[in-house]
């Protein structure tokens, strides 16, 4: 009897086991062959445990607002206005030309261009001197008006060289391209 009871106990935990994971109930020992009665098997469905999701924050910015651009303010040397020049006369000797000019910015409230100095030695004097290159930058602010009013001059000449232009002086002429026919110069 005690030996019945455990096979027919093996069978039923069996079966509950092979019922749980998906598989067909299966016999505790295949090679007996000794008759039981049925076992009465009770099928507990599992308990469902639901978790729920935390809650969600969508953060959303506030709606912003920009300023109108309107235009981008210019450059006004000796009667020129415009953009971009290639070459700005801060002398009339030639003493100071900043040339080959290329701008990286121009927006609302700056411009920024890099190019070179040529530096005019005036030895033994301006008119037989020679002239010395030397990396500059041009920092074109304060807009008025639609108008750049201010010229900074960085040179990288060893000597840390800085020059302010502001108006009504900023330079003594300007070429907006490349060809000397499109330069113009203060007339006195």
């Amino acid at each position: 009897m005690r030996s019945a009871l455990g096979v027919a106990v093996t069978t039923v935990l069996v079966a509950v086991v092979a019922a749980g994971c998906g598989g067909a109930p299966q016999a505790a020992h295949p090679s007996t062959s000794t008759t039981h009665p049925p076992a009465t098997t009770t099928t507990i469905p599992a308990a469902t445990t639901t978790t729920p999701a935390p809650p969600t924050t969508i953060a959303t910015a506030p709606p912003t607002t920009a300023a109108p651009a309107g235009p981008l303010p210019d450059l006004t040397i000796a009667g020129w206005t415009g953009r971009d020049p290639v070459v700005i006369y801060f002398s009339g000797d030639a003493g100071n030309i900043a040339t080959g000019l290329t701008w990286s910015v121009w927006n609302q409230t700056e411009a920024v261009g890099q190019g070179t100095r040529n530096e005019l030695g005036c030895v033994p004097n301006c008119a037989q001197g020679t002239s010395t290159p030397y990396p500059v930058t041009l920092t074109l602010t304060d807009p008025v008006n639609g108008s750049f009013t201010s010229i900074l001059e960085q040179t990288a000449d060893g000597k840390g060289t800085t020059e302010t232009f502001t108006t009504p002086y900023l330079a003594e002429g300007v070429c907006p391209t490349g060809a000397p026919s499109s330069c113009v110069f203060v007339t006195s």
